[in-house]
């Protein structure tokens, strides 16, 4: 009788150190950037979990042409990403503290190291490749032009600015309000895009061998003064 008392106490015990286990919560550190991350609704990123919850939190300051990787406890973790609310991070909890961690790199700088890893190979050569390079400028409003159709479910690329001569330059201009006429310049002549209903309009020309400016000159048409209302891009 005594044995089996001791039996079932000990199973009490066992028991309750197994469900005091699973109600502990332990530490999520954020590698001192617990500010950059969030939870769905936005609020602040959690410090603490218990054992196997599932943890979501949100990474929003997102810069262009960056890629990000994040790690739990030195693993790379599977991440998504959507427009409102950055990169989103899931994992389970473990029974011990953890810390959450990113790395970013420069899409910009990895381009232009390739691009000098190739130079290096032929150097000595002049090629059409290493020729010297034309800048596009848009008048202060590059954001408002894409080099791809727009894609929604997409995050947009900064619009390229430098091209050799002789490189074809196709420009996307999305931003289409109604009631408003719109004409592009280059270079202080007027040209003619084509207009898609998806995509908007639609600019090509071959670069020349200097720097061009593109502009952009809206009319709207349902102000008073026709004409001479005019708004430049």
């Amino acid at each position: 009788m005594q044995r089996i008392l001791i039996l079932i106490m000990a199973a009490l015990i066992s028991a309750g150190s197994e469900a005091c286990n699973r109600q502990k919560a332990y530490r999520i550190d954020y590698d001192g950037k617990q500010e950059l991350f969030t939870t769905l609704t936005h609020g602040k990123a959690p410090k603490k979990a218990v054992k196997d919850d599932t943890v979501t939190v949100c990474f929003e300051a997102v810069a262009s042409d960056t890629r990000y990787e994040f790690y739990l406890d030195g693993e790379r973790l599977n991440d998504r990403f959507d427009h409102e609310h950055g990169y989103i991070i899931s994992f389970l909890m473990p029974d011990h503290d953890v810390t959450l961690s990113y790395t970013k790199q420069n899409l910009m700088e990895v381009d232009e190291s390739e691009e000098q890893g190739a130079k290096s190979k032929d150097e000595g050569t002049k090629s059409k490749d290493e020729a010297q390079m034309y800048t596009v400028d848009f008048s202060g409003q590059a954001y408002a032009y894409l080099n791809e159709p727009y894609d929604r479910n997409k995050e947009p690329k900064p619009v390229r600015t430098q091209y050799r001569a002789g490189e074809q330059v196709v420009l996307y201009y999305p931003m289409i309000a109604t009631d408003t006429d719109y004409t592009f310049i280059l270079d202080g002549t007027q040209i003619r895009p084509d207009f898609e209903r998806s995509t908007g309009f639609i600019i090509r020309f071959t670069m020349p061998d200097h720097d061009v400016t593109v502009k952009c000159i809206e009319r709207n048409t349902m102000l008073p003064g026709g004409d001479d209302v005019l708004i430049v891009r």
